[in-house]
């Protein structure tokens, strides 16, 4: 398995970059309504965000047949985000920065509700 771990002196920056997004990100908890338990293979999920549903988004060109699965994968990255393998929180940086405007409304923000579990875990550790 590979791990994408920073250098010790850019954790700080890291961290603040991080906690300028989640300052940026306006999201209710309850908006978590709409996914899953998140309970697929951390290592599949974060492929099926980059792979099958990242370059979807890009193009708003998602199915409302793919939302269930994408908030799924999105609910296990999330959970499976740590600072000794940054792929997680980096993909959902990737997909909160290609998902357009307010496509699926909704899911977007069940997406936000997620990323920002995952980002309040990484900046409080």
């Amino acid at each position: 398995m590979l791990t994408v771990r920073a250098a010790p002196d850019i954790l700080p920056l890291i961290r603040a970059k991080l906690q300028e997004r989640l300052a940026q990100i306006t999201v209710h908890e309850d908006e978590s309504r709409l996914a899953r338990d998140g309970t697929a293979d951390a290592e599949q999920a974060l492929y099926c965000l980059m792979i099958r549903y990242r370059p979807r988004l890009a193009e708003n060109s998602l199915a409302e047949a793919d939302i269930a699965d994408l908030l799924d994968a999105v609910e296990t990255v999330a959970k499976s985000t740590r600072w000794d393998d940054l792929r997680y929180i980096d993909s959902l940086n990737v997909i909160y920065e290609c998902w357009p405007g307010d496509a699926q409304g909704d899911a977007k923000r069940a997406f936000l509700s997620a990323y920002c579990r995952a980002l309040r875990s990484l900046v409080s550790s």
